[in-house]
């Protein structure tokens, strides 16, 4: 009876480690295979050889202290020469709720292009803020904090420049003021970000 138990017991645990391993393998794996797909998403945002792969990803965050959000920032370079900043952060503005970005921006703070990574938003209304649903969100490309000038930087229905989706307004100005505040952000910390790459990355060639 006392060596059926102790069977059992044995059998359990070996069975229990056996699944805590298998566990973290998969986890491991589900995660190694979404920051692959997050880097492609973002390289993707930008032009064909536009760029010398891999991004570098600051350790460092970057704060917008307006949304008081955190946004994660990439950084692309073609030999050695400083290309774009991804700045990829989440507002919780939309009209469901959290609406996630990605906006590429040239060193000179000028916009390459802005993606939606993922949101909420209704199908057949707000979801046109998709690149994949409408070419609305390509008439930020090429503008930056200046073109227009700030007070501009609105929906049209506000008396600012730029278009709004009909029927998603709210949706609409979530993305606008988003953009609006990451070239703000990006104005005032950019040189720490590029210095900060700098050091990062001699920091890791000398490891």
């Amino acid at each position: 009876m006392i060596q059926t138990l102790i069977k059992t017991v044995m059998l359990t645990l070996v069975f229990a480690g056996l699944l805590s391993g298998v566990h973290r393998l998969t986890e491991d794996r589900i995660e190694q295979e979404k920051q692959a797909h997050i880097a492609q998403q973002l390289a993707s945002i930008l032009p064909d050889g536009f760029f010398d792969p891999p991004l570098v990803t600051l350790e460092e965050p970057l704060m917008l202290v307006e949304a008081q959000q955190e946004a994660t920032v990439h950084l692309a370079y073609q030999n050695q020469v400083p290309k774009a900043a991804l700045i990829d952060w989440t507002t919780p503005d939309g009209y469901n709720g959290n609406i996630r970005l990605v906006i590429a921006i040239d060193p000179d703070g000028e916009l390459i292009a802005v993606r939606v990574l993922d949101h909420r938003e209704t199908p057949g209304l707000g979801d046109a803020i998709e690149h994949t649903k409408s070419d609305w969100i390509d008439q930020f490309a090429g503008r930056s904090l200046t073109d227009p000038p700030p007070n501009r930087w609105q929906a049209n229905r506000l008396g600012g420049e730029f278009d709004t989706i009909s029927s998603a307004t709210i949706t609409s100005t979530a993305v606008i003021e988003a953009i609006a505040l990451t070239l703000e952000t990006y104005e005032q910390e950019r040189d720490r970000l590029w210095a900060n790459a700098a050091s990062q990355h001699q920091s890791t060639t000398d490891e």
